[in-house]
């Protein structure tokens, strides 16, 4: 928590060693303790589980969730499952109570007039960039708390769009936040290519950062394993690793091609890049009859830039490859991908010219150009 909070203070006074006479990095702590718990008559809801039979074998399963990738495919075992627990606000208006614990009056104080902030800027648990975790005050001890929480979002800094659930059950009202916060990602990071049954694509996004790497002169990292994998042809020295940027994932799976493809970083086996964690994260907060859906920048990894990456498929008749995320030389800010992403392409443009669909009064088309148009649309009004 002190990495977030003021540096300059002298924070050796409210240090506690777990471990004296063994120290080692990290065994530092602050001299407090947080608990969040569930407050009395705030109503949960949890995603079910099923048994399900699956090539022969007994797997368990959870409803299908966007954005919740860790139980694809189902789980042998029951435990192994994550489910998401939601709970509502109890009569009083808040769902949780943060107890904290702490015996220095001036460190228990200061907490208590940073936490608010602390947790506008942080979510908690799996999958937290992408919104899951999310806690905020309802009923700040004071004004000046609220003020200090709500001060963390400058106009000028952060995106946000509103999304009315009103008139939706509080599941459901969990169930669109998330489903609006997956295709805002996918069309920033890999872009959105969504399939009937028949494998045929219905509709079809591309990336957004695509946008952003061509007007850098780069090309998309996709079209150079497409032209060595496929086409046989040179793919030229300004082929980058750019998805990568946002969020170092080592398998991916090309369902249009049917193979997937596997990362190893050149680094020695100790030191190798395994996962990045996304620069970007989505900080949902119900207020009234609005989830607001704020877009927080965090400062991309140094580790990320100029990293060599074999490329493999599952295919033995495809040869490997050697991909390298951009240069340092050349490297951007988040900060500056949301501007052209979220504003400046837009200019002169529009989902419904930008996106390709051969139907377009397919019900999944309407949704996905729904669903982008209102988050754009809100993004460049609350600016």
């Amino acid at each position: 928590m002190k990495k977030q909070l003021r540096p300059e203070l002298n924070w050796n006074q409210w240090i506690i060693n777990t471990r004296p006479d063994d120290p080692i990095e990290g065994d530092d702590f602050l001299d407090y303790k947080i608990s969040i718990q569930v407050s009395a008559g705030a109503k949960e809801d949890k995603s079910f589980t099923r048994k399900v039979s699956q090539n022969n074998k007994q797997l368990y399963e959870t409803e299908k969730y966007p954005l919740l990738i860790s139980n694809m495919g189902g789980k042998e075992n029951k435990e192994d499952l994550k489910n998401l627990v939601f709970h509502q606000c109890n009569k009083d208006g808040f769902s949780h109570l943060l107890i904290i614990t702490c015996f220095d009056d001036e460190l228990r104080n200061f907490i208590g007039e940073n936490i608010a902030s602390f947790l506008s800027q942080n979510n908690f648990g799996n999958r937290q960039t992408k919104g899951f975790g999310s806690f905020y005050l309802t009923k700040p001890p004071s004004d000046s708390i609220e003020y200090r929480f709500w001060r963390t979002f400058p106009e000028k800094e952060q995106y946000y769009f509103r999304i009315d659930v009103s008139q939706l059950s509080y599941s459901e009202s969990c169930y669109q936040t998330f489903e609006y916060i997956d295709c805002l990602y996918r069309a920033l990071k890999s872009g959105i290519n969504h399939c009937g049954k028949d494998g045929k694509s219905v509709f079809y996004f591309k990336s957004l950062l695509y946008q952003f790497a061509i007007n850098k002169g780069w090309t998309w990292d996709k079209k150079a394993i497409k032209s060595a994998f496929f086409n046989n042809e040179p793919f030229g020295n300004s082929s980058y690793l750019v998805r990568d940027i946002l969020g170092l994932s080592t398998q991916s799976d090309w369902k249009s091609q049917r193979f997937s493809l596997s990362k190893t970083n050149s680094l020695p086996e100790n030191n190798r890049l395994m996962r990045i964690t996304s620069p970007i994260q989505f900080k949902p907060i119900r207020k009234g009859a609005f989830f607001f859906i704020y877009i927080q920048s965090k400062p991309i990894s140094n580790e990320i830039w100029n990293q060599a990456f074999e490329i493999k498929t599952n295919k033995r008749e495809y040869e490997s490859l050697t991909l390298f995320t951009p240069p340092i030389t050349q490297k951007f800010t988040i900060r500056e991908y949301l501007r052209f992403a979220l504003m400046d392409f837009w200019e002169m443009n529009n989902v419904e010219s930008y996106a390709e669909y051969p139907d377009k009064n397919h019900r999944d088309v309407i949704k996905y150009k729904t669903i982008l148009s209102h988050i754009i649309e809100e993004i460049r009004k609350n600016y």
